[in-house]
């Protein structure tokens, strides 16, 4: 607990709420959630199962229902033969998945391999059980993509779990097939075990296609699939998420779950299911205005030569380089929120490759971008 310090996309949120008590506006770019409203068919099944009496314990694995909606959805979108009875268990988001999946298979002393820069809590889960996070890099100068000899320099006999996550949190990169393939012929060799984080799978930017390891050759019976609703369905309050694992496998990551919350909220699964119905219908909408954020964004930065970005592939999240103003990152961001009013999180919370850069999620409209934008540039000019 001493080493587990408050997340600092929290601080970053927290200063920004009292700036706007005193009276300041602020635009958010930490929060990586969206800023669209749930679609209201999806609130309205959820208020029908209410009304309906689904209030009471579902099976810990989530009602059939769904899980029989998510297998379909695997088998179109992914290309796995899934069962789901088996092989499918409801969760309450893709945190909560990932979780209940190191409970089951780390004991203190493992190791997980995680690439770096990553998600906060993705360093934190393993160790809260006593085991070990280990970085592989992620290089801009290779795309934020994976080797396999990066991956092999990083393995220990202690090895037992590669956390992946595809679009990625927070370089906004989609990992290749080659990346994939890379993961995929470590995890053989040495038989481990693949976490593979595709929250973001559904936002994704052509040309890029996202590619789950679970479909490769091999992989299918040592790869856990994390998904969850909350992204592309605005639905992050609800708390529900999804994996999908072999067989025997999520025999025992019900016994964890049964043990941690017991089962999801029951009317918030048919909320799910209905998402899952609607499937493109509501998310691509969303999507599209994503993507017009995402080159917006890009575009204004070409006034901007003196910071450097990669170009997202997915998710809704731009990683900035801002090195060359010879500030460290934390400092900057709280000069821009303290003098600018923007706030916008410190790549150091996602690892040590973040020092001198930048995350900023666009989840807000392109007014709030265009005015950010202008505040920040404002800033860094007087630096220089």
């Amino acid at each position: 607990m001493d080493r587990l310090q408050p997340s600092g996309i929290r601080r970053v949120f927290t200063r920004a709420g009292e700036l706007e008590q005193a009276g300041r506006k602020i635009v958010h770019f930490e929060i990586g959630r969206p800023d669209f409203d749930t679609p209201a068919p999806i609130k309205a099944a959820a208020v029908k199962a209410l009304e309906e009496g689904q209030v009471h314990y579902t099976l810990s694995r989530g009602i059939i229902e769904l899980r029989k909606a998510i297998a379909s959805d695997a088998a179109s979108r992914l290309g796995l033969a899934v069962d789901p009875e088996r092989e499918v268990m409801v969760t309450a988001g893709s945190s909560n998945a990932i979780l209940i999946s190191l409970l089951t298979v780390l004991q203190p002393g493992d190791e997980l391999l995680v690439p770096e820069p990553m998600y906060l809590f993705y360093l934190d889960w393993g160790e809260l059980m006593g085991a070990r996070t280990r970085a592989v890099p992620l290089r801009p100068e290779n795309g934020f993509q994976l080797s396999a000899e990066d991956l092999r320099a990083g393995l220990t006999d202690r090895t037992k779990v590669i956390l992946i996550n595809s679009p990625h949190n927070p370089t906004g990169a989609g990992l290749s097939p080659a990346s994939l393939e890379a993961v995929a012929q470590v995890a053989r060799e040495r038989d481990l075990l693949v976490i593979s984080d595709e929250v973001y799978d559904r936002i994704v930017y052509p040309p890029h296609v996202h590619l789950s390891p679970a479909s490769l050759p091999g992989m299918r019976e040592r790869t856990i699939v994390v998904n969850s609703f909350s992204k592309p369905f605005a639905m992050d309050g609800w708390r529900v998420g999804w994996l999908i694992a072999p067989e025997g496998l999520v025999d025992d990551l019900e016994n964890t779950q049964h043990r941690c919350v017991m089962n999801v909220t029951s009317f918030a699964q048919y909320g799910a299911l209905e998402a899952l119905r609607l499937g493109e219908e509501v998310v691509a909408p969303m999507v599209e205005e994503y993507r017009a954020r995402r080159d917006l964004i890009l575009d204004l930065l070409q006034e901007a030569p003196e910071i450097k970005s990669f170009p997202p592939q997915g998710a809704f999240y731009v990683w900035l380089d801002v090195s060359s103003f010879a500030r460290d990152d934390l400092e900057l961001a709280e000069m821009i929120l303290e003098e600018a009013g923007v706030a916008i999180t410190p790549g150091r919370v996602f690892g040590p490759s973040g020092l001198g850069r930048l995350r900023l999620s666009y989840a807000v409209s392109r007014e709030e971008i265009e005015l950010g934008l202008k505040r920040i540039f404002k800033v860094l000019r007087s630096l220089k």
